[in-house]
């Protein structure tokens, strides 16, 4: 009988980057053969199935993310490409695809798959591939983790899901990740590649079996406003930063909105009259980058994790650079954002500071003062584009390529 391993080699997390929170160039995030638009909302497919990530991720918190299906490719928007049936063995145009069964019909559309992801999901296969990702597949309706398509929860609307999404329509994301333990804020600490590591960014060992995320972490859907209930939660979350994650097959083309306004937005949605934007640190280390980081900072950031672990209110995703800017590593204290050295392509890009929170909700008392956030007059631009030094060529593709097929 053949031994299970007792580990797997995957890629460490990463610090958020700099910048409007958005689809990312890196190549550590997005497969090269993606066709990403100015203003890294929507994405275009090539070929097989290629992922692209958010540059930013988060490890916990309650986050909301929007994606508009903008073509489901020849199956479903009518672009000018014949297929081949094998089954009848000759030519199908698009007028025949109209006639086939679902499942054959989806053999011929280009099928996105949305969810979240950690870095260490291949980007060269569909989310929901292996461990470190969960999708919904718009079509038909599918639930995916690990390669397996998955039951429809208990209490779910099954028949809204299975029923899938067409060009036009709206697919709402929510995450949950309760807040993390100690031990589990170690975990990810020892997991989590920064700049200033002296080792190159690179596969690490991960032992098995994998950690789990604290009882309570969810993934849900809405359409088009309407609440599809959980896809996942009684399958187990993996401990991890998770970045809203896009793969596409073929033609397939997608906006994603990342907020903060919404075509549907949750009833339990947070805004910035809840908890104010937390303002952009001085790009130098000053006496007033202290005093915004310890007297402001602070304490927006308790009452934003206050609002999503205890009242259950969900935040727009481009809100996670005031709540999970980046990972403090033992020993750190703060560091201004400053530019730092791609671990891929070897050019520079503006790197989050690390800082995870060093207070915990199990405990009031380590809660900075005051509990719940005070007025700010300063607010941080959503239409900011990320750094110009951002590589314009296509970057390198990843070794861990897997064969073109639609599963």
């Amino acid at each position: 009988m053949a031994t299970r391993p007792a580990s797997l080699s995957a890629y460490p997390d990463l610090a958020n980057v700099d910048g409007s929170v958005a689809l990312s160039r890196e190549n550590t995030h997005t497969a090269p053969e993606l066709v990403l638009s100015p203003s890294l909302l929507s994405v275009r497919g090539s070929k097989g199935y290629r992922m692209a990530k958010c540059n930013f991720g988060a490890h916990q918190g309650r986050w909301y993310y929007e994606v508009t299906i903008d073509s489901l490719g020849d199956g479903g928007n009518g672009n000018a490409r014949f297929v081949y049936h094998l089954g009848l063995g000759r030519d199908l145009g698009l007028a025949a695809l109209a006639g086939l069964d679902m499942q054959t019909r989806t053999k011929y559309m280009d099928i996105p798959r949305i969810g979240w992801a950690t870095i260490s999901a291949p980007l060269q296969a569909p989310c929901g591939m292996d461990v470190f990702s969960y999708a919904y597949r718009v079509q038909p309706g599918t639930l995916f983790h690990a390669s397996h398509p998955l039951p429809w929860p208990p209490g779910c609307d099954a028949d809204r899901y299975s029923a899938g999404l067409q060009p036009g329509d709206v697919l709402g994301v929510t995450l949950y990740l309760p807040e993390p333990t100690a031990d589990q804020l170690a975990w990810l600490e020892s997991h989590t590649w920064l700049p200033s590591s002296t080792r190159g960014y690179a596969k690490i060992e991960y032992s098995l079996p994998l950690p789990l995320c604290s009882a309570g972490a969810q993934i849900r859907y809405s359409v088009n406003g309407r609440d599809l209930g959980v896809a996942f939660a009684d399958l187990p979350l993996h401990l991890g930063k998770y970045h809203p994650a896009i793969a596409l097959y073929r033609d397939a083309a997608v906006t994603a909105n990342f907020g903060p306004q919404f075509r549907f937005p949750p009833a339990n949605l947070a805004s910035e009259s809840t908890v104010p934007l937390i303002p952009l640190p001085p790009r130098s280390l000053s006496t007033a980058k202290a005093v915004a980081e310890t007297e402001v900072a602070a304490p927006l950031r308790a009452a934003a994790l206050l609002l999503m672990h205890g009242e259950g209110r969900v935040f727009p995703f481009y809100r996670v650079r005031d709540v999970c800017p980046g990972i403090k590593l033992p020993g750190t204290v703060s560091h201004p954002a400053s530019a730092v050295t791609s671990p891929t392509l070897g050019r520079p890009f503006k790197s989050e500071p690390p800082s995870f929170l060093s207070f915990s909700l199990a405990d009031p008392s380590s809660l900075p003062a005051p509990a719940r956030p005070v007025p700010l007059s300063v607010e941080i631009p959503v239409t900011e584009s990320l750094p110009a030094m951002l590589p314009s060529e296509p970057p390198l593709p990843r070794e861990d390529a897997v064969d073109d097929v639609l599963s």
